[in-house]
């Protein structure tokens, strides 16, 4: 057994002395167990951001929707919105429009014009419409 096979071996044996046994015993690979003791070390530390993840979106959505919101029932809505704000977001991390024309200078055809276009519509529209809005739950400033 080499150097390295007996210190992951001890590693085992401090961790799960249990595992070991069952390595001894020819049950288990020690690969196996060595894996198994990595993958628990490493649950809490791949676990905390996305718990905290889950802690931020929760607090966000209670923030957003009314009390009487029931996610589950008004999926769509709660997926508009989060395209919506995905769009928005990389739409608004692209370089400036010259910036971006400049660039593509010569590449952009209609097919990547006309969405634009209508995207310009719908987000005129949509913001006008929010300005003048008295039904939404919330009003944000402009």
């Amino acid at each position: 057994m080499s150097r390295y096979a007996v210190r992951q071996a001890e590693r085992v044996k401090e961790a799960d002395p249990e595992q070991f046994e069952q390595v001894r015993a020819g049950t288990i690979p020690l690969r196996g167990a060595v894996k198994e003791v990595q993958r628990r070390e490493m649950a809490p530390i791949i676990k905390a951001p996305v718990e905290r993840d889950r802690r931020e979106l929760q607090a966000l959505a209670d923030e957003i929707n009314p009390p009487d919101f029931d996610p589950v029932e008004n999926a769509d809505q709660v997926r508009q919105r989060g395209e919506f704000t995905r769009l928005c977001t990389d739409l608004a991390a692209l370089p400036s429009p010259a910036q971006f024309i400049s660039r593509h200078d010569g590449k952009l055809r209609p097919d990547h014009i006309e969405p634009a276009r209508a995207a310009l519509a719908w987000l005129t529209d949509f913001l006008a419409s929010h300005r003048h809005s008295q039904s939404t739950y919330r009003q944000f400033p402009m």
